[in-house]
């Protein structure tokens, strides 16, 4: 999935969170970097970061078929012999 800006902006629901400093900070290091201003780097971070959640588990999913295709095959290999 690739996450493009105008699906971002779609729609929008205002939200008021708390965030500590040092992180606030790094938040505004990574827009003034992009050209983005707070509100946008947030949604691209929060974007990035859920998009990589979801390709860990998908990779983890992956695995976990990938070794049970590999142990139905030894079974197969086994009542073969």
């Amino acid at each position: 999935m690739v996450l493009i800006l105008s699906e971002i902006t779609k729609e929008t629901v205002r939200i008021n969170f708390n965030i500590p400093k040092h992180l606030l900070k790094k938040v505004d290091d990574y827009a003034l970097i992009m050209g983005l201003n707070r509100s946008s780097a947030i949604n691209m971070l929060c974007g990035t970061a859920l998009q990589s959640v979801e390709g860990i588990q998908t990779i983890k999913d992956l695995l976990y078929v990938y070794e049970q295709e590999k142990n139905d095959k030894s079974v197969l290999e086994i009542k073969d012999k």
